[in-house]
Order: C-alpha cells, then sequence, then structure tokens
C-alpha cells in the first residue's frame, strides 16, 4: 500500500498490482492525523486487506489519483508529491516491509533500497511507530 506524510496528515491507500506487472492507485483513499497513532496503524491494516492483484492496465490514466487529489486538495500530482514523503509497505505474513522513498524534482518518488527494514504489525501503535522511523528516512 502507499503511504505518504502530507503536511500534518498521513494519507492511505491500497495498491492494485497489474496482470502485466507494476501497481496503480487504487481507493479508498484515507486522510489521517500524523498524530493519532491508533488510526494509522488500523487504517494500515485495513488497506493491506483491500490490496488486488490481476488487474488490467486502466484506460483513463488522467483520472486514476484524482481521489487522492480531492482528498488533500491538492491541484496536481506535482503540487501533491512536492509536499510529501512516501513510503511503501508491503506486508506479508503479519510482518511489514517497510520501503522509504527519495523525492525527486519531477514529481516521482525512488525507492531507497538500503533504506527499507521490518516491522511489527503486533499492535497500532508499532505499525504507526515503524511509519514514522520510515518517513524519518526519506528525504
Amino acid at each position: 500500500m502507499a503511504t505518504y506524510a502530507y503536511e500534518t496528515k498521513v494519507v492511505i491507500h491500497p495498491w492494485t498490482e497489474l496482470i502485466h506487472g507494476g501497481f496503480i492507485f487504487q481507493e479508498p483513499v484515507v486522510v489521517v492525523d500524523a498524530s493519532d497513532c491508533e488510526s494509522i496503524g488500523r487504517t494500515i491494516m485495513g488497506a493491506s486487506a483491500l490490496s488486488l492483484t490481476g488487474s488490467s492496465h486502466p484506460t483513463d490514466w488522467k483520472s486514476l489519483t484524482a481521489p487522492l487529489l480531492k482528498a488533500t486538495a491538492s491541484k496536481s500530482w506535482r503540487q501533491f508529491a512536492q509536499k510529501s514523503k512516501y513510503v511503501h509497505i508491503a506486508t506479508t505474513a503479519g510482518r511489514l516491509t517497510l520501503e522509504p522513498h527519495l523525492r525527486a524534482q519531477d514529481g516521482s518518488f525512488a525507492l531507497l533500497p538500503s533504506a527499507a527494514f521490518e516491522g511489527a504489525s503486533d499492535s497500532n501503535r508499532l505499525v504507526a511507530a515503524a511509519l514514522n522511523k520510515a518517513f524519518a528516512l526519506c528525504v
């Protein structure tokens, strides 16, 4: 799933894995106050359960992130990305793998492979603490 530190909020949404490789945005987009550890942890674990596999490529790429932009009152992806830190989270057998990303000038994010780490999913507070640690590694 995707998690973004955006201003004083954390934005969370699941991913859909495409049939021919890659991932795309999926709803719902949930915006949580960055200080609400219980809600952050609960939302991350819920988004993990909503992620899908085996979808085809969308026909309308432009409207794909519209729900994210609306939820954050952003005018464009570039504006959103310039104010965000991004961490991809994968869940496997009750463990989280958190992958911090570097923000590029063009509005994209690049994986920081040496910064990836595993975190426990035993409690909402531990999940939120791991996410905050990952956001601190993003530059």
